[in-house]
């Protein structure tokens, strides 16, 4: 926010308030409030004012001048709401008020009385120098306008053209003043000398009324505004020639610089390193840190330079793999189960496997025999056409905004791959699902983490924010049911996000165990929401990796053109359309997990070491009590039974639990009843 002095004590000035919004508006400041004294005799602001605000498509402007209107937009108070940054000029009395403001609130200068410097040579026009220094001279008592010029004829006829001109000024009284306390005419040796002199004063305004003007551009260094030639005179410039008025007084051109947009522009240092570039720099900043005794510092730095972390090599240095993939951590996915089984000591059937959210009842059984009886030795069909019929009919989608992929992890890359540009931000609200900052890193875009509230619901607010203080948003994933958190988004938040301007990524991997439906049919009326499903946890295929999703029209044709032809293999198409063709088997199952879910749910929330958190996936997060989720984790692994652990600055000392069989859930909660913590 804002505010806009503008001065009008003894003159409505509509300029002063033209010069300092729009700079304003043309770096994008979203609210900017003018504050001006009442200039008309019944106290009113006068009309010109307030068009010259209108034409700005302002919609506040307060009756306040001096001293009072800097501290109410400093401060705030019931009426004026407080700003951000206060600009603009004003008399003795306001910029007094922003010299003890500063450090407060964010000031564009300390403004003294205007001030012209003309440098004349023998062919300046008598006249129009004369006009010039008149015209500076009316605007206060306070005003300086001086002439410099090597030509004694010249400066005898200015002073003649002024007291000519004098005479029919309406303001001759305070022109008068002027002159007489703060004008001048002076005769110099030569016009580099008066160039010189004036680059010493440093004046708000420098006119050049010379023959040459271009000649002493480079002499000087010190001016608010440089007019150059008797055509480029001041008043142009008050009024017209821009883009501000608004300029540094009393020498201090010298180190400040005219209103403009710059003016209203934060800037923030963006650090972006790559792993190679850290590791080479840190040896540098741990001998500056120790120089300086910081040896906290040093150890920081060195953490970078050494060790796994950090460790660079000449192979490194020479690999021609681009740095923001080498820095990147590999994804961690769940270990194989038959790893698993051989590093416990334990055959298959003995593991109590509830790690990865994986469905214990397995695929249809039509769905087996259909992947049996695939054909193994031609390429499966590049367009996956039968199956996105049949999910056409199962989902209500239109057919052509469907597409079908290796799990729904492929179809995540694909989307990023095609509408992510280098560094633009997607924003992602931890804890959620690791695939998204992990395709996030590998697209080269920016991932900026919203956290989640501490009852895991979106920090809305938040998350409004962020975006909108990030000028390259692309993306916002979102996951409902969540994984690892379980909670579901409700459809008036839904809706509200996708009022943003970025793409909505919705990944609904577990909406089938949901108490709400998907909001895959809500596709065709957005054209920035993408839905994304998937066979792994409802349909029991997880091991064949079978994904969909319903894409905007305006994206899935490009989609099309980048997806690998042969995504989705034969007998992954063949088992998800034949899950399709016996869905009453496969809702019969999603219901016993529903049940078990709720009757894990509750025995969980009786032990006196675990709080769960409801769920609406097909399974349970829960955190243990005293610190104790890996030493718990731990513990199960040693029976055979396998759960998932959580310590991430988003999710401290939890575990999350699939729901499994009966018999499977039985035997953890045995396992947890006769668990003691250390």
């Amino acid at each position: 926010r804002v505010g806009v002095y503008v001065p009008g004590g003894s003159a409505p000035l509509p300029s002063s308030l033209l010069m300092s919004v729009i700079p304003a508006q043309v770096a994008g400041v979203p609210t900017v409030v003018v504050a001006t004294p009442p200039g008309r005799p019944d106290g009113a602001v006068p009309d010109v004012i307030l068009a010259a605000a209108h034409l700005c498509g302002l919609e506040t402007v307060y009756r306040i001048g001096g001293a009072q209107a800097i501290a109410a937009l400093a401060y705030g108070t019931r009426q004026v709401p407080r700003v951000d940054k206060i600009v603009g000029a004003g008399n003795l009395f306001v910029t007094l008020a922003k010299q003890q403001l500063f450090g407060q609130v964010g000031l564009d200068g300390l403004f003294g009385p205007t001030e012209t410097v003309v440098v004349a040579d023998a062919e300046a026009a008598p006249d129009f120098v004369a006009a010039d220094l008149l015209a500076q001279a009316e605007h206060d008592p306070l005003a300086t306008a001086v002439l410099l010029t090597p030509s004694r004829v010249l400066a005898e006829a200015v002073q003649t053209a002024m007291a000519r001109q004098l005479e029919s000024r309406e303001r001759a009284e305070i022109i008068v003043a002027a002159l007489r306390d703060r004008g001048g005419i002076v005769l110099t040796r030569d016009l580099a000398e008066a160039v010189a002199l004036a680059d010493a004063f440093a004046p708000e305004h420098l006119c050049l009324s010379v023959a040459e003007p271009d000649r002493w551009v480079d002499s000087l260094r010190h001016a608010g505004g440089l007019f150059l030639g008797e055509r480029s005179f001041e008043v142009l410039g008050d009024y017209v020639a821009g883009p501000s008025h608004i300029m540094p007084t009393g020498g201090t051109a010298r180190f400040a610089s005219p209103l403009n947009a710059l003016d209203f522009v934060r800037l923030t240092s963006v650090i972006a390193l790559d792993e190679v570039t850290a590791a080479r720099l840190s040896p540098i900043a741990e001998r500056l840190a120790l120089a300086e005794q910081l040896d906290g510092h040093a150890a920081a730095a060195a953490l970078r330079a050494s060790g796994s972390a950090g460790e660079t090599t000449a192979s490194d240095a020479q690999s021609p793999t681009r740095p923001h993939i080498r820095a990147i951590r590999p994804y961690q996915p769940i270990v194989p189960f038959e790893v698993l089984s051989r590093d416990l000591g334990r055959p298959p059937d003995e593991i109590v496997k509830l790690d990865a959210n994986e469905n214990p009842f397995g695929p249809s059984p039509r769905a087996v025999a259909a992947a049996r009886e695939a054909l193994w030795h031609i390429y499966p069909d590049p367009a996956s056409r039968f199956l996105r019929e049949a999910l056409a009919a199962f989902t209500g989608v239109p057919v052509d905004l469907l597409l079908a992929g290796a799990g729904a992890d492929e179809l995540i890359d694909l989307v990023l791959r095609a509408v992510l540009e280098q560094g633009e931000a997607v924003f992602d609200c931890p804890p959620s699902f690791g695939m998204y900052p992990f395709s996030t890193a590998v697209n080269a875009g920016r991932l900026i983490e919203v956290p989640r509230r501490a009852d895991f619901r979106l920090d809305l607010p938040a998350l409004r924010e962020a975006i909108a203080n990030e000028p390259r948003s692309r993306a916002l994933f979102l996951c409902s049911p969540n994984n690892p958190t379980g909670d579901a988004i409700p459809d008036e938040e839904l809706e509200d996000l996708l009022r943003l301007p970025l793409l909505i990524i919705l990944d609904e991997a577990y909406v089938e165990f949901a108490d709400r439906p998907s909001r895959i049919e809500w596709v065709p009326q957005h054209d920035n929401l993408i839905v994304l499903r998937t066979f792994s946890k409802w349909a029991g295929l997880a091991g064949l990796r079978v994904g969909y999703g319903a894409f905007p029209a305006t994206l899935i044709g490009d989609l099309w053109k980048i997806k690998q032809p042969y995504n989705v293999n034969v007998a992954a198409q063949q088992a998800a359309l034949a899950s399709l063709q016996d869905l009453d088997w496969l809702w019969q199952n999603v219901r016993a997990l529903k049940a078990e879910r709720e009757r894990l749910f509750a025995a969980l929330d009786r032990l006196p070491t675990l709080y769960p958190a409801p769920s609406q996936g097909n399974f349970i997060l829960s955190r243990v009590a005293g610190g104790q989720a890996l030493a718990l984790k731990q513990h199960l692994a040693g029976l055979g039974i396998l759960v998932r652990h959580f310590d991430t600055p988003a999710l401290r000392d939890a575990l999350r639990i699939s729901v499994g069989r009966p018999e499977q859930n039985d035997a953890l909660l045995d396992a947890l009843s006769a668990w003691t913590p250390a």
